[in-house]
């Protein structure tokens, strides 16, 4: 679940940062709008969405192309899971 290779040093659990680094699927909104943001709280929004893809088998934004639910992702939309 690891890629260090995108890894990013940082000094206090309170600096930010306005690195864009990662996979836009996982990215928390704040990276996908380029906004400065706390790498941590990112950090635990990648791998809820981790968790969530291995649960769901699916990601949780709504679209049929990555471009649609890249777009989704940054602005809080995700699709609701199928009641069955």
């Amino acid at each position: 679940l690891c890629d260090f290779a995108l890894a990013q040093r940082f000094r206090a659990d309170d600096e930010r940062s306005s690195a864009y680094c990662g996979t836009p699927m996982y990215a928390s909104p704040q990276v996908l709008r380029n906004e400065t943001h706390l790498p941590a709280q990112s950090d635990v929004w990648s791998f809820g969405v981790a968790l969530y893809v291995s649960v769901a088998l699916a990601f949780p934004w709504a679209g049929d192309s990555d471009d649609q639910r890249r777009l989704a992702a940054a602005a809080g939309v995700w699709r609701r899971l199928a009641q069955d």
